[in-house]
Formats: structure tokens, sequence, C-alpha cells
């Protein structure tokens, strides 16, 4: 093996990627959405992949099923949105051969609440949300050092359009 130096302080090494001589990839995605009321619609969006390398042992960085559902109310200029995320847990690994751990299962939800305010041709959208509402601790499989991301948020979003 090379030598390489790491290139931020305190790092247990550098991740080197190569080329395998095949490999097995498969994979489905799923949406779907519907009006249940006329102002009211259901999304949903689903995704899952199954992988083997030359060898049939699991491939490193892929993500397990993952949904992501939204419930989203516009009435006039007044949008709500609630969504849903939840991503399986990823036991489908390789430790030995690519230093990849396995990964929890993970529910959060996300709200959204917006406002569209028109004025002569210019439209200013002003949109208030809370992500991670239940303050979950989660980190996707596919993020590097399994490090949690961001726990309950505010967001704001003012969009101007003219």
């Amino acid at each position: 093996k090379e030598d390489f130096s790491v290139m931020t302080i305190g790092a247990n090494g550098v991740k080197q990627y190569g080329n395998l001589s095949s490999a097995i990839l498969a994979g489905v995605e799923a949406n779907a959405s519907m009006n249940i009321l006329r102002s009211l619609n259901l999304s949903s969006a689903n995704t899952y992949t199954k992988d083997t390398d030359h060898d049939g042992r699991a491939l490193p960085l892929i993500a397990p099923f993952k949904t992501v559902n939204h419930l989203n109310y516009q009435l006039k200029k007044f949008v709500v949105d609630l969504n849903g995320i939840f991503s399986a847990a990823q036991s489908h690994v390789n430790t030995t051969l690519y230093g990849e751990r396995k990964s929890q299962s993970y529910t959060i939800l996300n709200t959204d609440i917006g406002y569209v305010f028109q004025f002569n041709k210019i439209a200013i959208s002003l949109n208030i949300g809370l992500e991670n509402m239940l303050n979950e601790r989660y980190y996707d499989h596919t993020d590097i050092m399994k490090i949690p991301r961001v726990g309950r948020n505010l967001i704001t979003h003012l969009t101007i359009a003219f």
C-alpha cells in the first residue's frame, strides 16, 4: 500500500477509491401523488438499492430503503406542508474490506408554513419551517464518520420573484 499523509488533524487515515472488476447494483424508485381533497395533496417518494461486488460482498456507501412523504395543504396564497422521512437501518455492509459500519434507522418530521404576498408584478413568498421537530439524533448511512445531523431547527425562506 502507498503511504498517504492525513489532511485533517486527528484523522485516522485517508480513504482510497479504486475500480472493481465487476459489481451488481439493482434498485427501484417509486413515486406517487394524489389529491385527497381539492386543497390537500399526499405524495411519497421511495428508493431502494441492492448491491454486491464481484465476490458477493456488500458495496460501500449504498443507502438503505428510504421514503419521503409529504402532506400538503394549499388555500389560495397560504401553504402548509408536513413531511416525514424514514430511512431503514443498513446492515448489509462489509466492515473488514471496505471499513463500513452499520447504521440505525431513523424517522424525522418536518413542517413548513408559507404565504405569498402579491404586489403588482412582484411576488414575495415567506416560509417558516421547523425541521426535525422531535429532535431525533440521526445520520444518513452515506454520511462519512456517522456524525449526527442537526437537531430541531427553525428555517425561514424569503423569495422575491419579479
